[in-house]
């Protein structure tokens, strides 16, 4: 079984990082069912906890099995989708005491759709709750973010990271050197779903190919630590223009607050040859892409070019 799946928390006490977080949503559990809220968003970078959590959740209201329906909503974006969830939402849960519906990347919903959205939020029976997840909570119409109990997911900090990949390696009884695991957790961003899936490709291997592979995996299944790399690296514009078409699809403020989480694990590191450098890159990226969007990404990767030289 992946790592990511295995170490999966199951429970709130499970959860790393995040105690405002988690002790904010125990209060709120905690509460009698007719005082919990029957929205939820959870808002935080990719890879950060958020649908975990939310299914934590779902589990303490009761709901299990097929109760539970989770849905990417940059796959079903439309209108449509949210007609057949008001649809199904009025039949009695199937096998717990409550359904819950799980939408992932919700701002990617239409406008259309987050109006209908709204419409089942506030229709929502007693024995419905949504879970709704978000990398860009400003996308949201305000009405719906306004009907939600929120709860921000931060990434985990350098050195709870390390922590938490020493205790993994302990309990896979696998030996991983202190430099491997900093090296992952640097490049993990925060998030305990990418730091497992590059410990998963590494931790079989003989222990003096770790660190390469560490590395080289990070980077290929991540093209902004690549991007941060080559600016690191002062590589020149054409290399730079590459990486930054191959993000093209991406969502740029998503991007731009990866990169400046990466800098600052960087900065934070206890040796590090690249402080310098992600400062500058750091300073390039700290205004949002909002309303200046792909532009201001190239705007701020070539200001970093310059300053990086």
């Amino acid at each position: 079984m992946a790592l990511a799946i295995e170490y999966r928390p199951k429970t709130l006490d499970e959860v790393r990082g995040n105690e405002n977080t988690v002790k904010a949503l125990a209060s709120c559990l905690a509460k009698s069912r007719e005082s919990i809220q029957h929205s939820f968003l959870f808002t935080g970078l990719s890879g950060g906890g958020k649908t975990t959590l939310a299914r934590i959740v779902a589990s303490m209201l009761g709901c299990v099995g097929s109760d539970f329906h989770e849905i990417d909503s940059a796959d079903f974006r439309g209108i449509d989708s949210v007609r057949d969830i008001r649809r199904s939402m009025m039949y009695t849960p199937a096998e717990g005491s409550c359904s819950v519906w799980l939408l992932d990347e919700v701002h990617q919903m239409t406008k259309d759709a987050q109006t209908a959205l709204l419409k089942a939020l506030e229709e929502a029976p007693d024995h419905v709750y949504f879970m709704l997840a978000t990398t860009d909570s400003e996308k949201l119409l305000p009405t719906v973010r306004g009907r939600c109990a929120s709860f921000e997911v931060q990434p985990l900090d350098l050195d709870d990271m390390v922590d938490f990949l020493t205790d993994i390696a302990r309990q896979e009884r696998k030996r991983v050197p202190v430099d491997v695991v900093k090296q992952i957790a640097r490049d993990s961003m925060g998030s305990c779903r990418n730091a497992l899936q590059v410990l998963d490709k590494v931790i079989d291997l003989p222990v003096a190919d770790m660190l390469l592979a560490a590395e080289r995996t990070a980077a290929q299944e991540n093209q902004v630590i690549e991007l941060c790399r080559s600016l690191f690296a002062g590589e020149k514009w054409p290399k730079i223009s590459t990486i930054l078409r191959g993000l093209g699809k991406e969502d740029i403020e998503k991007t731009r607050l990866a990169v400046i989480n990466y800098c600052a694990n960087v900065l934070l590191s206890e040796k590090t040859k690249d402080a310098p450098q992600a400062f500058v890159v750091l300073d390039c990226f700290k205004d949002p892409f909002y309303n200046s969007g792909r532009a201001g990404l190239v705007r701020a990767s070539y200001e970093a070019v310059e300053g990086c030289k």
